[in-house]
Order: structure tokens, then sequence, then C-alpha cells
């Protein structure tokens, strides 16, 4: 996580934000989305953009440039369905759609999203001494953004906790002297 405290001329603030996917957590998820309700056979998902805060600040300020981010898509809820594999995904799950259903997905507008790009550059653009420290900060940070999609998008689940250790036999080693 980031964490800073700002002292702006306007106001002081305390901002976090995640610097990794595991640090938004399923209770964060189902507590900001309990006002909704999704239809028969349609998914919430949420999709986690990561990059720099500043690549943010300066891609919001040029209305020209447009940023490109990786996007990590997070299993939020499902509404009824008799669709068997849905029943194994957990929120939080790590989705494999295509970047076409994320695309063209129905935008959710989230109010309780605290994760929200554009609030949080609201809230640094007010004052100069917010924008100055927040483009000091180096680490790449996650946003979330809401969508519907119909269940048949989702092509499988990434579930690192089904992980077993093995011995590969594939592994990179080194040799005694440091070598490869």
């Amino acid at each position: 996580m980031v964490k800073f405290e700002i002292n702006g001329e306007k106001y002081s603030k305390i901002i976090t934000l995640p610097t990794s996917v595991s640090e938004i957590t399923p209770e964060y998820l189902e507590n900001i989305t309990t006002e909704i309700v999704v239809a028969d056979n349609y998914s919430l998902i949420a999709l986690c953009h990561k990059a720099k805060l500043s690549d943010f600040i300066l891609a919001g300020r040029s209305k020209k440039q447009q940023l490109s981010t990786q996007v990590v898509p997070l299993f939020v809820k499902r509404g009824m369905t008799n669709w068997e594999f849905s029943a194994n995904i957990e929120v939080a799950d790590k989705l494999l759609i295509t970047p076409t259903a994320m695309s063209i997905g129905l935008h959710v507008n989230v109010p309780m999203n605290t994760l929200n790009i554009e609030r949080i550059v609201a809230i640094i653009e007010e004052d100069k001494t917010i924008y100055q420290k927040a483009l000091g900060i180096k680490d790449a940070v996650y946003f979330l953004e809401f969508k519907i999609i119909p269940n048949s998008d989702i092509q499988g689940v990434y579930k690192p906790k089904l992980y077993k250790e093995f011995e590969n036999p594939f592994a990179i080693t080194s040799n005694a002297e440091g070598g490869y």
C-alpha cells in the first residue's frame, strides 16, 4: 500500500492506495457493491487498472493523451444463473476474459468506490501541495472501474490458491560458481 498524508492549503487528507491486486480485498468489493443487483446470467466485475499515479494525473490533464494501463479483471458478483461453472467463482477471483469483453461491458458507477481515479485526481488537483506530493509517488497503484458482462464472456478463472508445490524439472538454477 502507498499511504501519503497531505497537509494542503485547503485541507488535510490521508490517501491510501493499493500497490498489489491482493490488497483489494473481497470484503471491500462486497461492501461497496451491496446496492447493485445484477440481472440473471450477468456478472459484475472490477477492472483493476495499474499505473503510476503521476501517469493518471498527467493523462487527466491532457485530454489528447490516452493512458495505457495494465488491467486485471476481478469477479465481484453474479445474478441468478444455472451455469455450473460460475458456482466455483469467488469474490476477488481473477477472471480470464477477452479485452473486447472488458471494453464493451456496461459501465457501472459505484459511488462507494474510493479507488475511483476521477475522485482521487480531483482531490489532488485542488491543491498545489497535494499535486506536487502525488507526482513524487513512484510506485504503480491500482484504481477500480466496474462493468457488467454476460456470464458467457468469462472463459476461466485464475485461482493461485489451488497451486500445488512440485519439483519443476525446467527450473533455472545457479551452479556453484554463480553461473547458469
